[in-house]
């Protein structure tokens, strides 16, 4: 700043000198183009008494950005500003951040300016100043004061866009259109720093932080002047990161050396006052993998110590410590430094995850909360653990020190490697990470693998520890870690670990530290939200037996009937068992994804009222309403009493009567065990009716959990252009009976199916071709229709409906993933509550009113189910999906990212 105040002042010397009209030349084409720019700027020089308020918004960038260039405690007088002065972040946009403003200074190539950019934005701080300060500021800026005067910048009204409120705000700023350089250049290390330092001071956006190239040249100047190990260091564990000065301290220091392993503040180096906030801060004891250093973590310090009173376990590559040890130490560390009635986060990376995952369950006392990154409980299950283990502690010198680089494609994600090879820029970035590599060989000599090897296959952690867990568990995990099976250990964690949760990570290997494509911080901070969410619920509703979940002081169903008048009997243990090992090869196929379980807690049977489960047909229905039942029964041990159409059972009752009357004593028993093995037959095993009005009546009275699909038939045969739309008779009658008995209705959402047949010829199309038309529509009035009739009566079906009875002629297209969305439970009382406060001339009809309420509430899920799975990069790709399920052992990643044991949670 005062570089530019000097260059003004001896411009306006010699300016007098020869006269002022040598500076009163006409402006480059940047001040004329900003001119034209959408955002409205236009170029003006300030004029004192011009605007009627005492004070101006004025527009920051570049090295104003930093508080110690213009604030209350700015180095130059002239930009010392008051510290309650109103300060907002908003963007300048169709202008451009360039590095071309002269500099009279050899030492500094070049400044900070803006231009004209259709298209882009600039990011920067608009401060509310008085008049007398914006013309202080002007002074420092070189820009004229008065009318006339010399001037090395000229003044700009421009029009910005707040952050976070969108507000338009009108400011003034400052360009150097008559100084500028004819090309950007790179500026000095020391204004960069100035810049950077202003950019995180504001928080702005890493994005665009790097498209400013300012931490590249910080990143440069810094490596030049370290040393060689250093250097090595920080392109190995934080490439392409421009990291504060104190943590190039730190690692100058090598603080992973030693004799005694410790637990660390990695932010030692920094000057950072001990306030109130800081106090508050909750504590963050950070455990690293196997390298024992903390080093991966070097590129997320800065980001998390905003946020946590932030500490690093560091285990010196020369110690061999046990896990009773390492234990002891972190937790006399934690117990040193929390307070009364306080407690700490642990977040382990690898190895680092089993020591969390044993803390949390020795000292709930001492431990808040765990986060667990690809969590090495699986190593003794891992593909490769043979050659971890055995293999490469073994290897002769040369190819040990080799080794790292071998490791690669194991540590590293090979999507992110083939994207970074892309670019040359990012493609040199990654050699000389690449190149750096091999300080693991230091950070792991083979006498200290081979020992931290045999921690992990002495596992501290086993299942039964797991279970006693108290304190709420978030896994992270990478979808394409390639050294132990990460995200098929996340699912196995998350049954077995009472209050966890599951983050999938977009992206990333078993390294996920190091990829720059991960926002680390913001997942640490997803994982901390989710943990408070756990610990306000307490998730202790439900009573386990197996896999599934019973809701407490109910049994599986509580109506003992079924159609035809018999009792029924629930299905058993080994009946489930083996209707969801049946199932298994339709999961595999279609994959699918629950959403909104957490919608559906276990206490919501445990009531004296019914549930009505209100859901839509897809396309011929004939997997909707099995993954529904299956996925309750499995997750909460109610079984959903189906309501299916008579026709169904008409047709099975005709099949199976022509099966009798042909069939010899040979036959008998093939075709018995056929029969029970069939669709028709499974639904009846596992609770299916007829529905009719006695049957839903009986049910809903004897409070039972019931799934009732209204479209019926109509939805299951769509036509053309109907996909994932709901086809709901007029009249409301489910509404009556569900109000009767006081029922909650919950509407669940089915997409997919539809878009996995492609129809040739709907109903429409079959009943209007001559011949095969008629034929058709005499079959359907006489075996469909005469069955529904039999229950509505004579007038029940119209001809006009006989079309719906009509399946469509289709064929297979894409195997689509099927996605089931459970919405929030609807109280019709209080929703009638509702209806009634509102409707002041008592016109409504509130069954009718309610009826389109829960079909707009279930519309709306499908649309949300739909627009997130367009979201999903292996819904439409399934042989990449099956491919990546057999490799990994685990589910596909969704749209969504957090999810639990029965499925996921609606966080994107």
């Amino acid at each position: 700043a005062s570089f530019v105040a000097t260059g003004a002042r001896a411009l306006r010397v010699r300016a007098a000198r020869r006269g002022a009209s040598c500076v009163r030349r006409k402006p480059a084409s940047v001040a004329e183009s900003a001119t034209r720019c959408q955002s409205g700027a236009s170029m003006s020089v300030e004029k004192p008494g011009a605007e009627a308020s005492d004070r101006i918004w004025y527009f920051a960038y570049g090295s104003c950005l930093n508080p110690s260039v213009l604030g209350a405690e700015a180095r130059v007088p002239l930009r010392v500003i008051d510290a309650d002065t109103p300060a907002q972040v908003c963007t300048l946009k169709h202008f451009q951040l360039i590095f071309n403003a002269w500099s009279p200074i050899p030492l500094e190539p070049a400044f900070a300016n803006i231009c004209a950019a259709p298209g882009e934005s600039v990011l920067g701080v608009a401060y509310h100043v008085t008049r007398e300060q914006f013309r202080r500021i002007a002074r420092s800026e070189g820009a004229a004061t008065v009318p006339g005067q010399p001037a090395l910048s000229k003044t700009i009204d421009v029009v910005l866009q707040a952050r976070g409120s969108g507000k338009t705000i009108r400011a003034k700023t400052f360009v150097f259109p008559s100084l500028s350089v004819a090309e950007p250049r790179r500026p000095s290390a020391r204004y960069a720093r100035l810049v950077f330092d202003g950019m995180m001071h504001w928080n702005f956006d890493d994005v665009y932080i790097r498209k400013t190239k300012v931490s590249e040249w910080i990143t440069a100047d810094t490596m030049s002047n370290l040393p060689a190990q250093t250097k090595s260091v920080l392109r190995a564990f934080a490439p392409n990161v421009a990291l504060p000065e104190h943590l190039v301290e730190l690692v100058r220091d090598e603080f992973w050396l030693g004799s005694t392993a410790k637990v660390i503040d990695p932010c030692v180096h920094r000057n950072v006052d001990v306030n109130d906030c800081e106090e508050r801060k909750p504590w963050l004891f950070f455990i690293p993998g196997i390298d024992g250093s903390s080093l991966t973590l070097l590129p997320h310090i800065e980001a998390l110590s905003l946020k946590y009173r932030l500490r690093c376990l560091v285990v010196p590559p020369a110690t061999r410590y046990s896990w009773l040890q390492l234990e002891n130490i972190v937790a006399e560390a934690i117990g040193n430094v929390v307070r009364e009635n306080e407690r700490a986060i642990v977040f382990g990376e690898s190895m680092g995850a089993v020591l969390s995952l044993s803390l949390a369950s020795k000292h709930p006392k001492l431990i808040d909360s765990a986060f667990v990154l690809n969590p090495a409980t699986s190593f003794n299950r891992a593909p490769a653990k043979a050659v971890w283990h055995n293999v490469l502690p073994n290897l002769p010198d040369s190819a040990y020190s080799a080794a790292p680089y071998g490791l690669v494609p194991a540590l590293y994600d090979l999507e992110l490697l083939s994207s970074q090879l892309a670019s040359s820029d990012s493609a040199v970035s990654a050699f000389k990470a690449f190149s750096s590599i091999g300080v693991l060989r230091d950070l792991l000599p083979r006498r200290t693998l081979q020992h931290r090897l045999n921690l992990l296959h002495n596992m501290p952690v086993t299942d039964r520890t797991l279970a006693r867990i108290q304190v709420p568990v978030v896994i992270l995990a990478s979808p394409n870690d390639a050294l132990i099976p990460s995200a098929k250990e996340a699912e196995r964690l998350i049954q077995l670990i009472p209050m966890s949760r599951k983050v999938s990570l977009p992206s990333g290997g078993h390294a996920s530290l190091a990829d720059n494509r991960l926002d680390i911080p913001h997942y640490i901070g997803l994982a901390a939200s989710l943990c408070t969410a756990m610990n306000d619920k307490c998730m202790a509703s439900s009573q386990h037996f197996g896999k599934v979940s019973v809701a407490r002081g109910r049994d599986i169903i509580r109506a003992h009937f079924k159609s035809g008048g018999a009792r029924f009997e629930p299905p058993t243990k080994s009946d489930i068992a083996k209707q969801l090992s049946e199932m298994a090869s339709l999961r595999r196929l279609f994959s699918p994804v629950f959403v909104g379980m957490d919608n559906i807690p276990a206490k919501i049977f445990e009531q004296d009222r019914p549930v009505l489960f209100i859901a839509n047909h897809t396309m011929y229905g004939f997997l909707d309403v099995a993954f529904v039942v299956a996925h309750v029964l499995e997750h909460r041990g109610v079984l959903l009493r189906g309501l299916t159409h008579p026709a169904v059972f008409a047709a099975q009752r005709a099949r199976r009567n022509n099966d009798v009357a042909q069939e010899t004593p040979q036959m008998s028993e093939a075709r018995s065990e056929e029969r029970r093995s069939s669709m028709v037959e499974t639904m009846e095993k596992f609770g299916s009716v007829k529905v009719n009005p006695r049957n839903t009546f009986r049910l809903l009275r004897a409070n039972e959990a019931v799934l009732l699909l209204p479209g019926g038939v109509r939805e299951a045969y769509k036509r053309r252009g109907e996909r994932h739309t709901l086809h709901w008779p007029e009249d409301p009658e489910f509404v009556r009976m569900a109000l009767r008995f006081n029922a909650l209705v919950v509407p669940v959402a089915c997409v997919g199916q539809d878009d996995c047949f492609q129809i040739l010829a709907d109903g429409e199309d079959i009943l209007n071709t001559p011949v095969l038309g008629a034929l058709v529509k005499e079959r359907v009035e006489k075996e469909a229709i005469g069955t529904v009739r039999g229950w509505k009566g004579s007038d029940g079906v119209s001809t006009k409906e006989a079309r719906d009875f009509v399946p469509p002629f289709s064929l297979p297209s894409k195997a689509r993933r099927l996605y089931f969305g459970f919405g929030k439970p609807i109280d019709l009382a209080d929703m009638t509550k509702t209806i009634l406060n509102a409707d002041t001339t008592r016109t409504l009809d509130v069954a009718e009113a309610l009826y389109r309420a829960v079909e707009a509430a279930l519309e709306n899920e499908i649309k949300e189910l739909d627009m997130m799975r367009e979201k999903d990069q292996y819904d439409q790709a399934a042989v990449r999906r099956l491919l990546y399920e057999a490799r990994t052992g685990a589910q596909a990643p969704t749209a969504w990212s957090v999810s639990g044991r029965e499925g996921y949670y609606k966080i994107a």
